[in-house]
């Protein structure tokens, strides 16, 4: 009888487990596609949030805002479906046991006119932008496209005190008065 109780606890437990290891798979699926819906339809909301936030912008500024950005992407649709289509055609060349490379070399051609497109658009996104924002909104937000670039505007330093030459020591404040020789 024992022996039977024993097996009956282990059972039971095994029963358990097999429901807990379930209900987690099926968290994790439902979630991670809940994931994916939520990036994709809020990824430019959750942008224009940040911008709004980091230019400090009015309700009225914000409106005004999401509209150009609105606008620039309507706009740019077509030229991000040829960058997209461009790219796959180029992988699938690339895939190909016999590589044409001249038809390589103009679909680069191809993808390169159309972010060159996708940048004189979105200059003009900016220069909409400018006449939103105030001289100080301006200057933070020639910051933000910098980042977006991936560069840095002069005077503009990764660290602290905004390009204004503050800056912390990295041992503190060294003083020559307070330093004792050795």
């Amino acid at each position: 009888m024992d022996l039977l109780s024993k097996n009956r606890i282990v059972f039971w437990l095994l029963i358990f487990l097999v429901v807990v290891n379930i209900a987690a798979l099926a968290t994790y699926f439902v979630h991670s596609g809940d994931r994916g819906k939520t990036t994709a339809e809020t990824g430019n909301a959750g942008r224009e949030i940040t911008l709004s936030s980091e230019l400090s912008l009015s309700p009225d500024q914000s409106k005004r805002v999401n509209e150009v950005n609105s606008r620039f992407r309507e706009n740019n649709e077509p030229l991000f479906a040829t960058i997209r289509e461009k790219k796959s055609a180029i992988v699938e060349e690339l895939a190909k046991p016999v590589t044409d490379t001249a038809l390589v070399a103009k679909l680069a051609a191809e993808v390169g006119e159309a972010q060159g497109a996708v940048q004189l658009s979105n200059a003009k996104q900016f220069l909409e932008l400018k006449k939103i924002c105030t001289p100080d909104q301006t200057q933070k937000l020639a910051n933000v496209y910098a980042g977006l670039y991936g560069c840095q505007r002069d005077g503009q330093g990764k660290g602290p005190g905004n390009g204004q030459g503050r800056h912390r020591h990295r041992y503190g404040q060294q003083r020559t008065d307070s330093i004792t020789p050795q």
